[in-house]
């Protein structure tokens, strides 16, 4: 017989601990990329204009462009990646010395423009008319710049025939026909900038003339002394010179703050001196100096006496509208 031998088979189930990996959820800091200019100072001339800076860097580095002035214009785009080249433009500066930066991702580049020059100052004249087979003369004047200034005629605009303009300013010569001419008159200095101005140069038949102080003025009337309270007394002026029917001169004034309103007085021009009366409360005699291209003029007045040993008196003055 045989005999039969049981064998349990035990299972021992031991727990065992399980690690669990923890992810981060913080994002990769970004490589810093490496950028390299030629040089980070770059010296201006005042007179500016375009510009470009060579960046060195990696194919794959992303960069922008900024700068911190208005006087400088980005022109190659305010953003590239790689090597390349950063363009702008560097406006004319007409004032003092100037300074920019241009960040170039993590580069600066410090622009330095020099000062500019001075300003060229020409100030808008009116010509005297001019008259058949007479001699003409006008001197233009303007200042500032650098160096001298000299002036010529505007491309394709022409003064009236037998009139010419030279270097130093001096519009001369002897009109050869009666007309109205249009031109340009430009100051240049050293540098090539100039200035321009539109004139024009009327131009009368032999034996007749025109006076350059016909038109609309105004301007302030000052009582200095007088027999009124609160001096000086500022009042404003307007009025017409024109011809007369006799070809004289004449101005149409009016005063409003002492009634004057539209009234005509004859008007004497020597030169560039200018007198007139006029009746107020009384006669006041009224004398002026015009400027020499007929825009200004200022001068003196007096009036009857308006108690004893008290006679009215101030200064005037006007501008051509």
């Amino acid at each position: 017989m045989f005999t039969t031998t049981k064998r349990w088979l035990v299972l021992l189930v031991v727990p065992f601990a399980v690690a669990s990996c923890s992810r981060s959820n913080s994002p990769t800091s970004p490589t810093t990329c490496a950028i390299t200019v030629p040089q980070q100072t770059i010296e201006v001339a005042f007179a500016g204009g375009p510009q470009s800076i060579f960046v060195s860097t990696t194919a794959t580095c992303a960069w922008t462009v900024t700068t911190n002035q208005s006087f400088i214009s980005i022109t190659s785009g305010t953003g590239q990646s790689g090597p390349g080249t950063v363009t702008f433009n560097v406006a004319e500066n007409t004032g003092a010395a100037r300074q920019a930066t241009i960040a170039i991702g993590s580069v600066n580049v410090t622009v330095n423009q020099a000062a500019g020059p001075p300003p060229i100052t020409f100030t808008q004249p009116t010509l005297p008319a001019g008259q058949v087979a007479s001699a003409y003369n006008f001197q233009f004047t303007a200042s500032g710049g650098v160096g001298a200034i000299r002036f010529a005629v505007q491309s394709l605009t022409f003064p009236p025939q037998g009139i010419s303009l030279n270097a130093n300013g001096l519009l001369s010569g002897t009109p050869v026909a009666p007309g109205t001419s249009t031109f340009g008159v430009c100051a240049a200095d050293d540098t090539g900038r100039s200035v321009c101005r539109s004139v024009t140069l009327v131009v009368n038949p032999g034996g007749t003339t025109d006076s350059p102080i016909l038109g609309n003025w105004a301007g302030n009337i000052t009582l200095n002394t007088g027999c009124v309270t609160g001096l000086p007394r500022t009042v404003t002026w307007s009025g017409t010179f024109r011809r007369a029917a006799n070809n004289s001169l004449e101005l149409v004034a009016t005063i409003p703050a002492v009634g004057v309103s539209n009234e005509v007085v004859p008007v004497s021009l020597s030169g560039t001196t200018l007198t007139f009366s006029i009746t107020v409360d009384s006669r006041y005699d009224f004398t002026a100096q015009v400027t020499q291209d007929f825009r200004s003029l200022s001068g003196t007045f007096t009036g009857a006496p308006c108690q004893p040993g008290i006679n009215p008196s101030g200064t005037w003055n006007g501008t051509k509208q």
